[in-house]
């Protein structure tokens, strides 16, 4: 099952393996949320793009380690990652996904 805020129409004929970068508008409550967290963290950034990573393969086996391994109690917490001068696309360019040379 994937998470309810993700938009479901994109996935529908694509194949699980690949990841789409969904751009987020200023007035999306990701978008609204995500800012109110930038403030509290990083008071000085400034919020000029969000994208949401959806990629179903990865969010499967994320979610039936969780399952399997934790029985439903997970310490589970919402990380953000700024690119800089970096495109998010440039990120995800690595056979695997995130480039670690990136994180």
């Amino acid at each position: 099952m994937l998470p309810r805020e993700w938009d479901s129409t994109i996935h529908g004929g694509q194949d699980a393996n690949v990841h789409v970068l969904v751009p987020l508008d200023p007035g999306d409550d990701g978008w609204l949320f995500t800012q109110s967290l930038l403030r509290t963290s990083c008071p000085a950034a400034k919020l000029v793009g969000l994208q949401r990573v959806q990629w179903p393969r990865l969010w499967g086996e994320f979610a039936r380690y969780r399952d399997d391994h934790l029985g439903g109690d997970a310490n589970e917490q919402l990380l953000f990652h700024g690119t800089g001068k970096s495109s998010a696309t440039e990120l995800f360019a690595h056979p695997h996904g995130l480039d670690p040379k990136f994180s």
